[in-house]
């Protein structure tokens, strides 16, 4: 019977979309990594069995080589203007997480990790967390790491966070924290594979055991309980919302591997050639200006857009969102803003987590901002925050951006 579920779903839930795909990325036998939330945009990838790092450099595909034939890239984050951080590992004396000067283009290590598998920023508490298969650390600087003692040892698989709500996988088990990261504890929660917070607190996860018990399920309250949404096989990785409709990925289907789940829980097939492969890794594509995500699979990195359908019964509500350009900037920002309500604010913060300046947004969409005039003290060169925040406070997006001076 369970077999037959995603084949009866690709039957009935197929839709017509105008659905736009395209590929993205450099050239690749696997992609291991993505990093495409803030400047520098980078990869881990492999070719020809040599693993190298793949910083996009005024448009072109830079390679950088980690000694011999590298290893295996987990994890990408800046962590300044000058800095990228790389976790890596393949069980050898060299795992860890490892500083790449984007200026020299050298290497230096800043903490030795075995078998290192994620590294996430959760801006909610300005802090680092990295997991490795015995334990979860956690840092306010990226500098100083300390192992987060309630969690106990294990294997730390996944991070996710919804304000100051925390979860991560620790084997195949629910850990929550309701205080940003102040103490945790175990949940009841069925084994799962992976988890992921949707930008409303709901707490989504997959379970893929080849049991009975095996789909989509989530938690309304933050981890405490659970209720399966659906049961399904292959289900393999869970991708970004759209107000409330959830991209899905699997590792085998009829045809396409990619879904999208809508507010009623039907699954509506996103079908295009490239999507023919098992879906890896999803999350919001940020470089264009309409909703978008991308998918990794064992073809490379494509990005999706034109997947979300308007009804005359129903209108669409597409999320918010912030256009920075340029990025990174020398002074001049310009600051576009999609599908936000006036009344509203924008809040600039450092990577510290330090407030530096609030905005009121009148009515204008589009305006250019001075960043070397308007703030007191003057911004210095580093990765900065920008927060959209509606007229009642609540944080409906966020972009970051670099000042190079």
């Amino acid at each position: 019977m369970k077999a037959m579920i995603i084949f009866f779903l690709a039957l009935v839930s197929s839709s017509a979309f105008a659905l736009e795909c395209y590929p993205y990325g450099p050239n690749a036998d696997e992609i291991t990594a993505v990093q495409l939330a803030a400047f520098p945009e980078s990869y881990g990838i492999i070719r020809e069995a040599q693993k190298k790092l793949v910083i996009n450099e005024s448009g072109l595909y830079q390679e950088y080589d980690f000694g011999g034939g590298g290893l295996t890239i987990k994890s990408l984050l800046p962590m300044d203007g000058n800095t990228l951080m790389v976790l890596m590992g393949d069980g050898t004396y060299s795992d860890g997480l490892w500083l790449f000067d984007l200026n020299e283009h050298t290497w230096t290590v800043e903490e030795w990790y075995a078998f290192p598998n994620f590294l996430a920023y959760c801006m909610h508490n300005c802090t680092y967390y990295l997991g490795t298969q015995e334990y979860m650390f956690s840092s306010g600087d990226a500098d100083t790491w300390n192992r987060i003692w309630d969690l106990g040892e294990g294997s730390f698989t996944c991070f996710t966070g919804f304000e100051e709500h925390l979860a991560c996988m620790k084997d195949n088990e629910v850990w929550i924290s309701h205080d940003a990261g102040q103490s945790w504890q175990s949940t009841t929660a069925p084994g799962f594979e992976s988890i992921r917070y949707t930008d409303s607190g709901i707490l989504y996860a997959i379970m893929s055991r080849g049991s009975d018990s095996d789909g989509l399920w989530r938690s309304g309250d933050f981890g405490a309980n659970w209720e399966v949404v659906f049961y399904v096989s292959n289900l393999s990785c869970i991708g970004p919302n759209f107000d409330q409709k959830l991209i899905l990925g699997f590792s085998q289907a009829e045809s396409s591997t990619v879904y999208l789940k809508d507010q009623y829980d039907n699954l509506i097939l996103l079908d295009h050639p490239y999507m023919q492969s098992p879906s890896r890794q999803m999350d919001i594509f940020p470089l264009v200006n309409t909703p978008s995500f991308y998918v990794v699979n064992d073809n490379g990195l494509y990005y999706l857009t034109d997947f979300l359908e308007t009804t005359n019964e129903e209108a669409l509500i597409c999320p918010a969102t912030i256009c920075l350009y340029p990025n990174p900037a020398k002074d001049m920002l310009s600051i576009k803003l999609c599908n936000s309500e006036p009344g509203g604010s924008l809040i600039l913060y450092n990577l510290r987590g330090q407030m530096l300046r609030t905005l009121a947004i009148a009515s204008a969409k589009q305006f250019n901002w001075d960043l070397l005039q308007d703030t007191d003290p003057p911004l210095g060169s580093g990765v900065y925050l920008i927060q959209l925040l509606d007229a009642s406070g609540k944080i409906l997006t966020s972009r970051k951006f670099t000042l190079i001076k």
